[in-house]
């Protein structure tokens, strides 16, 4: 793969992962707004305004993000199983789709009910703690490699 289609995936994955991180802002927002409507109608579209974007944007951009960061590592010279920091940042990335998917994403509707709303908004605070936590072992990309520890083990004791 060229070095130009390399920055593309690489721009690409920047701006799905940048985009989801505004897609659960907005999950937050509206359902913070949902939540604080004393009107049973106007609470139920805004959860349902919620529901929508984490099920049209959220989800399909974190999966998005997923997809296009397993193929940029898979084509960079910084491998997908090679550096610990890209090997983290997928397993965080994975850990956070799951929660949107499995956690977050069927409790929306139901957040009228107030432990049902801690739950979701603890996980969707959780997800944007992921967020955080990937985007900070891109910008600085810990030195390490896989398997690098065991190595060096395995050569002082011999």
């Amino acid at each position: 793969m060229t070095q130009q289609r390399r920055r593309l995936l690489v721009v690409v994955h920047v701006l799905t992962s940048v985009s989801g991180i505004g897609a659960t802002l907005a999950v937050v927002l509206v359902l913070a707004l949902g939540l604080s409507t004393p009107d049973a109608e106007g609470r139920d579209a805004l959860l349902g305004i919620a529901d929508d974007i984490q099920h049209l944007l959220g989800i399909p951009l974190l999966s998005t993000a997923v997809l296009i960061g397993v193929l940029s590592a898979i084509y960079s010279p910084w491998g997908l199983f090679k550096h610990t920091w890209v090997l983290k940042k997928l397993v965080l990335t994975l850990v956070n789709l799951a929660m949107a998917i499995f956690l977050t994403g069927p409790r929306i509707l139901e957040t009228a009910d107030l432990p049902t709303a801690w739950l979701v908004f603890g996980a969707l605070v959780a997800q944007l703690v992921l967020y955080l936590l990937a985007t900070g072992l891109s910008v600085f990309k810990p030195k390490g490699l896989v398997g690098e520890k065991a190595a060096t083990r395995m050569v002082g004791t011999g």
